[in-house]
């Protein structure tokens, strides 16, 4: 089955791991270090199942790290050159952010390095 995952990797012990507020290994608190985007195979992402998937799971990541980090809706459309209606739309997975956008949302959020992988056929 694919599916689509969201990890970090502890920046003291190099642990990846699910995101979580602390490593479970050295229990340093994490923060959003890295961000790992895993797509499905490349027969299933794009037909209509793996685009809307993909967009659910990007406009989840981002409401997450738009709330954690204090951001409004707002904030983050002025901080990233656009509307505020966009965020939302991505965010309710109503479209997928460009490359060149998705970069954007993570630099201003916080995030240093943004993986995005596509899974082999099984």
């Amino acid at each position: 089955m694919n599916t689509l995952s969201e990890s970090v990797v502890c920046p003291t012990c190099e642990l990846r791991q699910l995101t979580s507020p602390v490593c479970r290994r050295c229990r340093d608190e994490l923060g959003f270090t890295y961000m790992e985007i895993l797509l499905p195979s490349p027969e299933n992402v794009f037909g209509t199942i793996g685009a809307a998937s993909v967009r659910k799971f990007v406009g989840g990541i981002t409401r997450g790290l738009r709330t954690r980090r204090g951001y409004s809706q707002s904030k983050l459309a002025s901080a990233i050159g656009t509307d505020r209606t966009h965020v939302s739309r991505v965010e309710g997975a109503r479209v997928l952010p460009s490359l060149l956008m998705l970069l954007r949302i993570a630099m201003t959020l916080g995030v240093d390095r943004v993986y995005v992988r596509i899974r082999g056929s099984d």
